[in-house]
């Protein structure tokens, strides 16, 4: 019987187990023999990537890609978000720094508007305390969990949870406020369908980084952490045949 040593890969990049990714060759290539060998590449890129080597991680990206761990999709995104491992396995350069926050977000709905909310979720928590309100991480956790299933009942928990903090003040700071434009802009952005309702997404993306640079975020520090948040999502490992694009309980689009 073949066996494997579970050795984790970078964490940095999620990636899974070696057993794990190993187990899913043996099963792919019905061969001990096929295992082995991978085993061995798997092995020598993990060595390099540990070392720092960007190279070794594209490839290891790669490997994932090809096991069915890994969309193309999704690591198209990472390297679109300057990933240095994502950028090594296509073997395209980085892009240039946007000159517009507003046009680099919304860029993003090329992956679906799920993903512009997570950008702004990404977004909003850089004007979070360290401890924010209740009511705050509220409003962000509705946007988050719609983003994982953009369906028509989360939408609707965005919309009840905007209603619900209407009845305080969710502009008495900019904390609050962003928090609340976040919300609201999940709820547009399952509500709302077509052109139109892209539109108005792209609406909400501008006051949202509005209040992000009223509060004193810097475009490239709300840049910064969308990127971090989106490219650490876009590289985890998921089972091969999941829909790419989560598993909504009731379709919006």
């Amino acid at each position: 019987m073949c066996t494997t040593r579970i050795r984790s890969i970078d964490s940095r990049l999620g990636l899974y187990s070696i057993a794990y990714l190993l187990a899913a060759l043996a099963w792919r290539h019905g061969s001990c023999q096929a295992a082995s060998v991978s085993d061995e590449r798997i092995r020598r890129f993990e060595r390099l990537a540990r070392g720092g080597d960007v190279a070794a991680m594209g490839q290891l990206l790669l490997e994932r890609l090809r096991l069915g761990y890994l969309s193309r999709d999704r690591l198209e995104l990472a390297a679109h978000l300057n990933d240095p491992a994502a950028l090594a396995a296509l073997g395209v350069d980085p892009s240039g720094e946007p000159a517009d926050l507003r046009e680099w977000t919304c860029a993003l709905q090329r992956w679906g508007r799920p993903t512009v909310v997570r950008a702004l979720v990404a977004a909003g928590r850089t004007l979070q305390p360290s401890r924010a309100p209740a009511a705050n991480e509220a409003l962000l956790e509705v946007a988050r969990t719609w983003a994982e299933c953009p369906c028509t009942p989360h939408a609707q928990e965005a919309y009840e949870a905007c209603g619900h903090a209407e009845q305080g003040n969710p502009f008495e700071s900019s904390a609050s406020s962003v928090a609340f434009h976040v919300a609201h802009a999940t709820y547009v952005a399952g509500f709302n369908q077509g052109p139109a309702g892209g539109t108005s997404l792209q609406s909400m993306v501008a006051i949202v980084l509005r209040v992000l640079r009223e509060g004193g975020r810097s475009p490239d520090e709300v840049r910064r952490a969308v990127q971090r948040e989106l490219a650490e999502w876009a590289l985890q490992a998921r089972a091969p045949g999941t829909d790419d694009a989560g598993a909504p309980c009731e379709p919006v689009w």
